[in-house]
């Protein structure tokens, strides 16, 4: 039998339910089904940050839901590799932050993007 496909899928809208404490949340939508061809069965339709397609995919019961605790990594040290051996967080952690500027501002404009 084939691996179950693991598959996340943040929520475009997790970063704007900060509450008053400052805390952010979001819902992690997870796969958990037991088809190894999820797609092609008609159980997944994407993309998944498209709401209907979400919908979908959760009335099949492709997808579950949970509310995870969201955290700004750049405040981590380790995770931004700023410690006396930045490439060790790979192994304690298995992530490793880079700091990016970006200064597109519209990413659905084409021409800004380019």
């Amino acid at each position: 039998a084939r691996a179950r496909p693991a598959l996340l899928c943040f929520s475009s809208k997790m970063m704007a339910t900060a509450n008053a404490s400052g805390a952010t949340t979001g819902t992690v939508h997870y796969y958990c089904h037991d088809s190894s061809t999820p797609m092609e069965d008609g159980l997944l339709s994407g993309p998944l940050d498209d709401p209907p397609n979400l919908a979908r995919s959760l009335k099949f019961g492709a997808l579950a839901a949970v509310e995870v605790s969201v955290l700004d990594g750049r405040a981590d040290e380790a995770l931004m590799g700023r410690g006396d051996a930045p490439m060790k967080v790979l192994d304690t952690r298995g992530m490793l932050l880079m700091p990016h500027a970006v200064a597109v501002q519209d990413f659905s404009d084409a021409e800004e993007i380019d």
